[in-house]
């Protein structure tokens, strides 16, 4: 999903393990994450640091600052628990038409207090900007078993333990991409 990309953008980047991972393993030269924590963007900035990477990464409490940076086709991931449908908003109305035909989303899906997805609403919101799911990918506990996880322990509820990382296994990753 990264290869061709120019940018790419983690709104909800928490502590920057996708800005780094990405900027680490791919030729994409600008990458920007987006938190509303201070904390979680120092520690971001951090990682990129240590990961010798801090040359490709810039990071933003803001969404609207962030998005006129982009640059050519992006990849535009939102991990937020629970805001996708303001965030979605916030995002488009910082893009330009033509940013947003160079865009791809990724989204992963919540859910409402009382426990319904909130898939279809965001798919709603989607095509209200012009965007339209073009795969929806239920994510599993056994896709979350890394190779690290299996030299930290070798007990099965520690493994699954960090494979959740404390997420519901029922969510999902929505692909977007701009509707022709």
């Amino acid at each position: 999903i990264c290869k061709e990309k120019d940018t790419f953008i983690d709104i909800g980047c928490a502590e920057g393990y996708y800005t780094t991972g990405v900027a680490k393993t791919s030729c994409i030269d600008t990458i920007i994450g987006v938190d509303i924590s201070d904390s979680a963007l120092e520690q971001a900035r951090k990682s990129a640091s240590i990961n010798k990477v801090d040359h490709k990464c810039q990071f933003f409490s803001k969404i609207k600052p962030a998005a006129k940076l982009i640059k050519g086709k992006s990849l535009i991931m939102i991990d937020v628990d629970g805001s996708e449908i303001s965030v979605i908003k916030e995002l488009m109305s910082g893009l330009s038409t033509s940013k947003k035909q160079a865009s791809e989303l990724l989204i992963e899906t919540d859910f409402h207090p009382d426990g319904r997805s909130n898939e279809n609403e965001i798919s709603g919101e989607l095509i209200k900007h012009g965007f339209s799911v073009t795969k929806s990918i239920e994510q599993s506990i056994h896709h979350r078993f890394s190779d690290i996880s299996h030299q930290l322990t070798t007990s099965l509820l520690d493994q699954v333990i960090y494979g959740l990382e404390g997420r519901p296994s029922n969510q999902k990753w929505l692909i977007a991409k701009p509707s022709n």
